[in-house]
């Protein structure tokens, strides 16, 4: 007999439901977004994304490369870390005014 594997995304929301009808304030869902360059126009939309499965945080990672030259191809350019910065400051207070905790600032 087969059991479905249920999706990330639909676990978080069912965990999230359970959660808030148990007014349970543990335990704490944190998400973690490694950014790099395939990824660094998303740092906003993974705002709201914890927003919407009601995450209590989110930490922001760059990416390191460990001094590997195989990992440099996923640092993010000069150009595109501007960008980032820029999506991190809008990012900080829309997490604050939905209470959920930051490593950002």
């Amino acid at each position: 007999m087969s059991v479905p594997i249920p999706s990330p995304l639909l676990s978080l929301f069912t965990f999230s439901k359970q959660k808030a009808e148990q007014k349970a304030r543990r335990p704490k869902v944190t998400l973690v977004f490694i950014v790099v360059a395939q990824n660094y126009d998303n740092v906003y939309e993974f705002a709201e994304f914890a927003d919407l499965v009601h995450a209590d945080r989110i930490w922001y990672r760059p990416v390191d490369d460990l001094e590997d030259t195989g990992l440099t191809k996923l640092v993010p350019t000069a150009e595109q870390s501007v960008h980032i910065i820029k999506q991190l400051a809008e990012a900080e207070p829309f997490l604050a005014s939905r209470g959920i905790e930051h490593n950002i600032g």
